[in-house]
């Protein structure tokens, strides 16, 4: 049979103009929103490619292959060992479904945040954001002020609760978090202020030994302490049960160079993993290994330190100028 051939112009014919002009508008209004359609699919077809970019980027430099989940979709991967199938890993036990995979054959994070959303008001402050901290690594979290860093920081310590997302924190870890103003009031000495903060079978001698190593003897009255020393304080408190996991916000605020120099140096032989915000730019390249960058409410991650960090945002930045380019150019 002829198929019929689906008329696209308005009906001539009709009896008056006022249903002439009717169709007119409604056929008018169908190809706009067909308009739309096609440019809401080129944005999302030019968005899923530069994602798919950047992640096949970030594993090329990061050393990763591909694994495929229970689905089978593809999820980009750290090389598992042989005896270790992707699909058992506990990346994919962990992963919620349309967010970025964890890497396989890593070890199980002591700290898991996903999808972390926080408004500030009516404003979006955190949207998705993710965080994953192992045992002994060294992570710097990095980002513009005010880009909600030290707000995570506290997500992650427990202290702030986030408005949707989850956090997992293994069992039995203990946690230390370093606030950028740290607060000593109600305590008659600075030794009372660190001891504190440790648990009944913390090594008590600690306290005393870390306060001696950072200036101070233990006898201090907290309220005529000067900024520098107060901070030296709250190092020793963070310190001093020698936690599974560190979280440290601007640690080397108020102290001169031999204290950074002993912090450093101090920060290196512990076997915690470590989570650090901080402006001191030599702290940063000397002590982290890993980097996750905190722009517009969402994270990146790459498995390098921060002196790595300039060349790879601008990389980043310039191939989403580019997308953007290109997107214009198919509207």
């Amino acid at each position: 049979p002829t198929r019929q051939r689906r008329d696209t112009h308005v009906d001539v014919t009709a009896d008056s103009r006022g249903g002439d002009r009717l169709r007119g508008f409604e056929e008018l209004e169908l190809r706009v929103q067909a308009l739309g359609r096609k440019v809401a699919t080129l944005h999302g077809n030019v968005e899923r490619g530069r994602r798919q970019r950047v992640q096949q980027a970030d594993a090329k430099r990061n050393g990763r292959g591909t694994c495929r989940d229970r689905q089978g979709q593809a999820r980009t991967n750290h090389h598992s060992p042989p005896h270790s199938p992707p699909l058992f890993c506990w990346a994919h036990r962990l992963h919620s479904p349309g967010r970025p995979p964890i890497p396989c054959g890593m070890a199980p994070p002591l700290l898991l945040l996903q999808d972390v959303h926080l408004s500030l008001g009516s404003a979006p402050l955190l949207r998705g954001a993710e965080l994953a901290v192992s045992a002994g690594e060294r992570l710097c979290l990095v980002g513009r002020n005010g880009s909600g860093k030290s707000t995570l920081l506290k997500i992650a310590a427990g202290l702030l609760k986030q408005d949707g997302g989850t956090r997992f924190l293994q069992p039995g870890t203990t946690v230390r978090y370093l606030p950028q103003e740290p607060d000593l009031a109600g305590y008659p000495t600075t030794l009372a202020y660190v001891e504190a903060g440790m648990g009944p079978n913390d090594d008590h001698h600690r306290a005393a030994t870390l306060l001696d190593q950072l200036g101070l003897n233990g006898t201090e009255d907290p309220a005529h302490l000067s900024g520098g020393q107060m901070r030296r304080a709250a190092l020793a408190r963070t310190l001093a049960p020698s936690p599974d996991l560190l979280l440290l916000d601007e640690p080397t605020n108020h102290l001169d160079l031999p204290a950074i120099e002993w912090l450093e140096a101090e920060l290196k032989s512990l076997r915690a993993g470590i989570v650090l915000i901080s402006h001191d730019r030599r702290l940063l390249e000397n002590l982290s290994r890993s980097l996750v960058w905190l722009d517009g409410g969402t994270t990146r991650r790459i498995d390098r330190g921060f002196a790595h960090f300039e060349q790879w945002r601008d990389e980043v930045e310039a191939q989403a100028e580019r997308d953007q380019h290109k997107l214009g150019r198919q509207i």
